[in-house]
This record gives C-alpha cells, sequence and structure tokens, in this order.
C-alpha cells in the first residue's frame, strides 16, 4: 500500500471518528471554507485509493476489537455473580447466574396464547 502523508493519516482517522468526509476534512486541514469546500474536498480523498484502503483498514481494525464472544460474555456473568455472592446479594447472584444460563441457551422461554372463538350465529339471518 502507498504509504500517507501525515494529513491523509489524520484526515483517516478522523473519519473513523465522525464518519464524515467534511468534518474530517475540516478538522484535518482546519478548514474555515465554504460547506461545499469541504464536502468536495473530503469527498475526492475518499476516492483515493490508498486513502480508502487505510479507512477500510481502520474500520476492520474496530470492528474486530468491538466483538464479544459468548465465551466472554459468559465470563462477565460468572465474575458478577461471583463478586455478588462475595457481597452477600443473592438475589443479583441467582440473576446473574440464571442471565449466564439463558445466554448459554439452557432456559427456553415459553410464551402462551390464546385464542378465543366467538360463537358464530345460527343463521344468516342473524347477521341482517
Amino acid at each position: 500500500m502507498k504509504s500517507l502523508t501525515a494529513k491523509q493519516e489524520q484526515f483517516c482517522l478522523e473519519y473513523i471518528k465522525s464518519g464524515s468526509a467534511s468534518d474530517a476534512y475540516r478538522a484535518t486541514y482546519s478548514d474555515k471554507g465554504k460547506p461545499a469546500t469541504a464536502w468536495r474536498r473530503g469527498t475526492e480523498l475518499m476516492q483515493t485509493p490508498h486513502v480508502l484502503a487505510r479507512i477500510q483498514h481502520l474500520q476492520s481494525e474496530v470492528a474486530a476489537s468491538v466483538v464479544l464472544t459468548m465465551q466472554q460474555h459468559l465470563g462477565d456473568l460468572k465474575e458478577l455473580r461471583d463478586k455478588a455472592a462475595e457481597d452477600g446479594r443473592w438475589s443479583a447472584a441467582v440473576a446473574a447466574e440464571v442471565a449466564r444460563g439463558k445466554a448459554a441457551g439452557l432456559y427456553v422461554e415459553r410464551i402462551e396464547s390464546k385464542v378465543t372463538a366467538q360463537l358464530l350465529p345460527a343463521s344468516i339471518e342473524e347477521f341482517v
């Protein structure tokens, strides 16, 4: 990948923060000009192949860092359960353990619905 200038790298980082090419351009280049200029220049930078590649790389890093695995989730709930039990907060400990069980698929929530049928009239004359 072609190396970026310092300003292009800063633009990429600002874009990751804001999600807006115009805002990233203004923040990087201290542009106090017309909004249309920031939009146009930001769009031009976004169309530069090596800038776009860097942004995509940064986005994939961010996405990978926020992935929550089932193992992490269950571990966090276990820590909460253990802390609550240590503090004698049994209700909270049980709630955390139930949440772990639900997350692991050990509990299946049952929902019942009742359908009541109205009695139909004996003859069509009752409708008229």
